[in-house]
């Protein structure tokens, strides 16, 4: 497993995607739905967010030509599953952050998600609350419910490691580092738009 030291520097200084905070919000819910286990879904969730943020459904075809849904779930296993010994990348923020899984950011997390008044069930998603899909899909949350400072706290806190997380993936999957580049680009054009640029 790859652990770089260094996170790229991603659009320093100007927007990838002119979306206003609802497009945001759904480009990057359906960024979290792709970066869970892939279902049925997968084919037309990329097609929506690609068309929203400008890039050509056709890439759509060309990142999954001749793969399987069972293909595809096979791929995230070996990329993502903690559970294997030859796992490549870790989708966990505890790992990148302290080099073990389960520590104490998924506490802080999970604490943080409760005091926004969601009750963080693991049984329920199978997964701690450092997990890159979670965070993500609880940023659109914050964001659809009008909790920017909230959104804007996670984001500056809890999102450095995805560009670590890119660069571990980016070589070894066209999807995944496609799906995440597009996330680190859109959580760029909320750091450095007018919502959470005003709380600093």
């Amino acid at each position: 497993m790859d652990r770089p030291n260094t996170s790229p520097s991603f659009l320093a200084g100007r927007r990838a995607f002119s979306l206003d905070v609802k497009g945001l919000s759904v480009a990057l819910g359906l960024c979290a739905d792709l970066l869970f286990y892939p279902d049925e879904d997968i084919r037309q969730d990329l097609k929506n967010l690609f068309g929203l943020v400008n890039i050509s459904t056709e890439e759509v075809e060309g990142l999954l030509e001749g793969l399987s849904l069972e293909d595809l779930q096979a791929h995230y296993i070996a990329l993502f599953d903690v559970n294997r010994e030859s796992i490549q990348c870790v989708p966990y923020e505890s790992w990148w952050q302290k080099g073990r899984l389960m520590g104490d950011v998924a506490i802080e997390l999970k604490d943080f998600y409760r005091s926004c008044g969601f009750d963080f069930n693991e049984d329920e998603f199978k997964m701690p609350a450092d997990h890159v899909s979670l965070q993500i899909a609880f940023i659109c949350r914050l964001l659809d419910e009008g909790m920017v400072d909230e959104a804007c706290f996670m984001i500056n806190k809890h999102t450095d490691w995805i560009g670590r997380l890119y660069s571990c993936v980016e070589q070894r999957s066209k999807i995944y580092g496609k799906l995440l580049r597009i996330t680190l680009d859109l959580i760029n054009d909320i750091k450095e738009g007018e919502l959470c640029r005003r709380e600093s």
